[in-house]
């Protein structure tokens, strides 16, 4: 089923991603990411035109401040007259390939410089999809420095019903980096932002239904019931096994602040507690990277967390509450993007967050640059003057930031591209 994921009466971002829990991997939040987008809805002659395609590849390099290497454009004759294009750049590539016959355009850039996701939203811009889709993959890394260490063993488990509940779900012994303590450490995220732990019950509640059902799918995989109510405003997951209750309180999660094993264990842990706490918390501050938190310790334990993954954030206080303040400059909210993708790995959901994570390009003048590319890609050369007569003042400024991006060259009174489709 299509998702309408942008339109006119709505500047909220979309996330899905099309991954599994990976047990021997850890993220590693760089800047290196792949962005993976569909666009669904486009104008067919766009999608057939090589030299509109060749224009907004080579505009959306020099917005997200990449070099380019190669490029190479096909169109395919039969079918549609689809499009299917590679550029190379420094440290990866962007690929486009486009199916006129269904309005459609998908998107692979990776990158471990630049901004990539700004690539995608020139696309977006560009070719005004209907709606469009994306995902955000940090890059895996094998973790091999990680040391194993145990959460929960046999002998810490007195109470013999429990026990016997834990085994027959393969939590015992429960190991730091199993993919049932990171399902448990990404159910803890959603509890501590917005849960309850109860006598009879524990309950997450999230305005987000999706996010919900991936949670309880992931329930799913350590044997544990769930159910999903309907609110007028909300939705709750309800978890009334009274062992899992007793698992929680076993891990320590009735205490006022986090436990040693979920606070102090790197990168695992953090990314699959983190996704879900932030995901839960920013979902409800409308583009506010502001967060009240309930203690200046438990705030900085929050700083620590994050500054693994290289988010910068702060602890501000204001009438006596503190806050944390995650800044939102382009390379924190690349990262946390990468993060916040973490809470719907599993099965495949739309998401749309209340959440402004909007990155700007640092050049004002983009309708001066589609003009000047798109004039170089049909006269493939040109005399500096005509092409400053074309542009006006800022031919300067865009002329370098189109050598910095290996696309075009000088040559005396000439400057011509250097790759053309």
């Amino acid at each position: 089923m299509r998702t309408k994921l942008c339109s006119k009466k709505t500047s909220r971002n979309g996330f899905y991603l099309l991954k599994s829990l990976q047990t021997s991997e850890r993220i590693s939040f760089s800047p290196h990411v792949t962005v993976y987008a569909h666009l669904v809805g486009c104008d067919p002659r766009k999608l057939r035109d090589e030299k509109f395609v060749t224009s907004v590849i080579f505009s959306s390099i020099v917005l997200a401040k990449m070099k380019l290497l190669d490029f190479h454009l096909r169109k395919f004759e039969g079918g549609g007259e689809g499009i299917t294009a590679v550029a190379i750049i420094s440290d990866s590539h962007i690929i486009v390939n486009t199916f006129p016959e269904t309005t459609s355009l998908i998107l692979d850039v990776y990158a471990c410089s630049g901004y990539p996701i700004l690539v995608m939203k020139e696309f977006v811009r560009k070719f005004k999809p209907k709606s469009f889709e994306y995902v955000i993959l940090p890059r895996s890394l094998k973790d091999e420095q990680t040391r194993t260490k145990v959460i929960l063993s046999e002998n810490s488990i007195e109470d013999s019903e429990l026990k016997r509940w834990l085994q027959a779900r393969n939590l015992l012994p429960l190991l730091n980096n199993s993919e049932e303590c990171l399902i448990l450490a990404n159910f803890i995220g959603f509890l501590i932002a917005n849960g309850k732990l109860e006598k009879d019950f524990v309950l997450l509640r999230e305005k987000n239904k999706y996010v919900l059902e991936i949670m309880k799918e992931k329930l799913k995989r350590i044997n544990v019931d769930s159910s999903l109510v309907v609110k007028e405003n909300y939705f709750d997951l309800i978890v009334k096994d009274e062992n899992f209750r007793k698992l929680l309180n076993k891990l320590e999660i009735n205490s006022p602040y986090l436990p040693k094993w979920l606070k102090n264990d790197g990168f695992m842990l953090s990314a699959s507690f983190l996704s879900s706490f932030l995901f839960s918390k920013l979902s409800r501050k409308n583009g506010n990277f502001e967060l009240k938190v309930r203690d200046f310790e438990f705030g900085q334990v929050l700083r620590k967390m994050l500054n693994r993954f290289y988010i910068k954030s702060s602890i501000e206080e204001r009438g006596g509450k503190p806050y944390l303040k995650i800044d939102p400059n382009e390379r924190n909210i690349n990262r946390l993007e990468a993060l916040l993708s973490l809470s719907k790995i599993f099965p495949i959901g739309f998401f749309d967050l209340g959440i402004n994570l909007k990155i700007k390009p640092s050049l004002n003048n983009r309708k001066e640059l589609y003009k000047l590319i798109r004039f170089l890609i049909i006269n493939e050369k040109a005399k500096i003057r005509i092409l400053e007569k074309l542009v006006g003042k800022n031919f300067k400024i865009l002329v370098e930031k189109l050598l910095e991006a290996n696309i075009i060259a000088r040559d005396g009174d000439y400057v011509y591209l250097k790759f053309n489709s």
